[in-house]
């Protein structure tokens, strides 16, 4: 994503195959650590935990409602799929003194270069 290295935590697991619901998790958190609007890597808190995660047939690891952001299925080959940021800090804080809605990822729409998903 040109540069742009971002993330997220949950502590539940994410099924893309589950019926599609909002999951709550109050220990999830989103992360920014490469960033041209960022002097350094940020971490941005839940504010609304009902609406932690997403689980979805057709969506990869989506966070937030709304969403705050989503990685679609084959984000790293189609362009046209639903890979965004489209509402950042909806359901996650927003960091001080940032106000482009798509700071993490640069652009609304972006093409996924690299991504992994861990359970720990």
């Amino acid at each position: 994503t040109k540069g742009y290295v971002f993330g997220g935590f949950t502590a539940i697991s994410w099924a893309s195959c589950a019926p599609n619901r909002f999951d709550k998790c109050s220990e999830s958190f989103i992360f920014s650590l490469a960033n041209p609007a960022l002097q350094e890597p940020v971490k941005m808190n839940v504010k609304n935990s009902n609406h932690a995660i997403y689980n979805g047939k057709g969506f990869g690891p989506t966070f937030g409602g709304g969403h705050d952001f989503c990685i679609g299925t084959c984000a790293n080959t189609n362009t046209n799929n639903i890979t965004y940021c489209n509402h950042p800090g909806q359901s996650y804080e927003f960091p001080p003194g940032i106000s482009d809605p798509q700071f993490l990822a640069g652009s609304k729409n972006f093409q996924v270069s690299n991504y992994e998903v861990f359970q720990v």
